[in-house]
């Protein structure tokens, strides 16, 4: 078998790389440690806002003019308008203790993780995920 320049074969047995895959496994892949009031944190531009979310409510991200709304994030202040940000963008929700992003049917779409999202479907996100809603990064961080 033959690397690829600036690539190199592990060792399967090495001690570390098992107990990396172990610990790995043991956690099952998404979101299913939220808790019952969980606290998101989206970080934009070198900001942090803060929400506590529980079981089947809802956050809006997207260009609001009112948004006095506890469910609304407003990403104007982020030059939304200019990175391709639509009124109603994307949802992010609690459901079964995971945490869901859903595009709305924007018009510039948005990508978890570098992947498209399907318009009204469903993903999971996970910690530190990335979210594209045009061209406006968010990093996904809960706890």
């Amino acid at each position: 078998m033959t690397n690829k320049p600036g690539t190199g074969t592990l060792p399967e047995k090495d001690p570390e790389i098992v107990r990396a895959i172990a610990a790995r496994t043991k956690q099952p892949p998404g979101t299913g440690s939220l808790g019952n009031k969980t606290e998101i944190m989206l970080l934009i531009d070198e900001d942090i806002q803060r929400f506590f979310v529980t079981e089947h409510n809802r956050l809006l991200l997207g260009r609001f003019e009112n948004a006095d709304h506890p469910d609304q994030v407003n990403l104007s202040p982020y030059d939304a308008l200019d990175k391709g940000v639509s009124r109603f963008h994307l949802q992010l929700e609690v459901q079964d203790r995971q945490l869901l992003a859903t595009d709305l049917n924007s018009t510039n779409g948005s990508y978890l993780s570098g992947e498209p999202l399907t318009p009204n479907k469903s993903y999971i996100v996970r910690n530190g995920d990335i979210l594209m809603l045009g061209r406006l990064g968010v990093q996904v961080l809960f706890r």
